[in-house]
């Protein structure tokens, strides 16, 4: 390989491993998120879809997560043996897309969901599903799901929620 070319390639690898490129792969998960919150909103539910960084490292993503959440929640991490398969499983199934689209439809959103969200989280095969339980009995959601994703660059959270 040619000294220009082992430039080019070092000079792009640098590019999609920085923090600046893990924030537009991110941001382009909240623009699809954005995008089917708007289609929720044909329904009565409250449906909302966050996703953000939060402060921690994998080996004390507890920590991180009760940080995160405060003190009124009771906390434990689940790890997700495939979590593209749980993931596709739980929002498929849990009334978090409006029924009203036909089913293949709504299974190809969900697949490029996936999808983007694999690119955010830099293809990591590690992800815990989020058990929270409010400490207070107060209200939280009437339906939801959180999920942890580790990355070179730091802790990513999804959160699917259902308000009525």
């Amino acid at each position: 390989m040619s000294r220009a070319a082992m430039k080019n390639l070092q000079a792009r690898a640098k590019d999609i491993l920085s923090k600046r490129a893990a924030d537009r792969r991110v941001a382009a998960v909240d623009g699809f998120l954005f995008a089917l919150e708007s289609l929720c909103g044909e329904t009565n539910k409250g449906v909302s879809f966050d996703f953000a960084w939060i402060d921690g490292t994998a080996d004390r993503a507890l920590e991180a997560v009760t940080r995160h959440h405060g003190p009124n929640f009771k906390l434990a991490l689940n790890p997700l043996a495939d979590w593209r398969v749980e993931l596709t499983s739980d929002l498929l199934g849990g009334g978090f897309l409006p029924a009203s689209l036909p089913p293949p439809v709504r299974r190809r959103l969900v697949e490029a969901f996936v999808v983007l969200l694999n690119r955010a989280c830099a293809d990591t095969a590690t992800a815990w599903r989020v058990e929270a339980e409010p400490k207070d009995q107060s209200y939280y959601h009437c339906a939801w799901r959180t999920y942890l994703f580790p990355t070179p660059d730091g802790l990513l959270l999804l959160h699917c929620s259902i308000d009525d």
